[in-house]
């Protein structure tokens, strides 16, 4: 399972943090 690194409305953090926020975002990378 590889980590996401998205680009939110508050900011850069991982897919974890994102879904946890309820947030959408850009995917920026994506490390597997």
């Amino acid at each position: 399972i590889g980590t996401l690194i998205v680009s939110t409305s508050k900011g850069i953090m991982t897919g974890k943090n994102a879904r946890k926020l309820k947030l959408g975002g850009e995917v920026i990378l994506k490390m597997s």
